[in-house]
């Protein structure tokens, strides 16, 4: 790997972790060490990872921003209107292209930061600032997000993330279990809500691959925001976030399952009322949690 992409590593007597501050700040890797075995990768790759040519979300544990999921407007795929102005948005944003820059690496603990740009300004017509601190404690890995309005107009967002958990492919004897409030159905685009469902009976069984299943399943989540992933070998991963969403993605080909915390639906912007909004240099603080039992 050339010195132009940075990794740092952070760990305990537990887990590591590869974070990639010029890759939108994205956790490429975390290994659950086992005494007398080599480290257990916990992240997958489904069709490989090269940090120097990383040209979309397809594995680790990347931060989306500013929004999850897709746009649509009047038909047309990532498309959005605001101030009488139509913008531009791939899937999931852009963040995942921005550098952070490293304010602190010390005792296990970093903290990167990032700000607008030209290239992020012509999509999202916003100034803001963002802020990650990774740290690991004890079988956690923690990142704290500040998301910062440096703006002088209010600024709508929603955030999330997108981890790619590793799984068996037969996913036999996997489960998930979560509480959720209410489940959302899809129109054919996967653009946007336009009802409700009944919610998925707990736990999930992952091998389950029929139409009814949990594939591409948005739900709304219940006070209780933990939501626990048995492996068949009896690893529980448990994943916690402030985030009010959570998006399940699979590809029955493939030895992952993703299980994405976000802030709001797909296509939150063009109804502005279900975004976060924050004033000019107003704050929001995300939290999230990786664990396991």
């Amino acid at each position: 790997m050339s010195n132009k992409i940075k990794k740092i590593i952070l760990e305990n007597d537990f887990l590591s972790a590869d974070i990639y501050p010029d890759l939108g700040g994205l956790c490429a890797s975390i290994k659950l060490k086992k005494e007398l075995e080599e480290p257990r990768e916990l992240l997958a790759w489904p069709d490989g990872f090269d940090p120097e040519n990383y040209l979309k979300i397809s594995g680790g544990l990347p931060l989306l921003f500013p929004i999850c999921g897709r746009l649509s407007r009047e038909g047309k795929l990532g498309r959005y209107l605001y101030n009488h102005q139509i913008f531009n948005l791939n899937i999931h944003g852009f963040l995942y292209k921005n550098k952070f820059e490293i304010i602190l690496n010390k005792n296990n603990k970093i903290i990167l930061r990032t700000q607008d740009n030209e290239n992020t300004r012509a999509q999202y017509p916003f100034r803001f600032e963002i802020v990650l601190t990774y740290f690991l404690e004890n079988k956690k890995l923690v990142c704290e997000q500040v998301y910062k309005n440096l703006d002088e107009k209010p600024m709508p967002f929603y955030a999330g993330f997108h981890p790619y958990f590793l799984i068996d492919k037969d996913r036999a004897g996997a489960t998930l279990s979560f509480q959720a409030q209410k489940s959302f159905i899809y129109n054919s685009q996967l653009t946007d809500v336009i009802g409700e469902q009944e919610c998925l009976a707990m736990p999930i069984d992952l091998s389950d691959e029929s139409k009814e299943g949990y594939n591409e399943r948005l739900s709304l989540l219940g006070a209780d925001k933990k939501i626990f992933l048995k492996l068949k070998d009896g690893l529980v991963l448990t994943q916690e976030t402030n985030f009010n969403y959570l998006q399940l993605y699979t590809d029955f080909n493939k030895n992952f399952i993703c299980l994405e915390p976000w802030m709001s639906h797909p296509n939150s912007f063009n109804s502005l009322l279900a975004n976060k909004i924050l004033a000019p240099g107003e704050s929001f603080t995300g939290v999230y949690k990786f664990g396991v039992e």
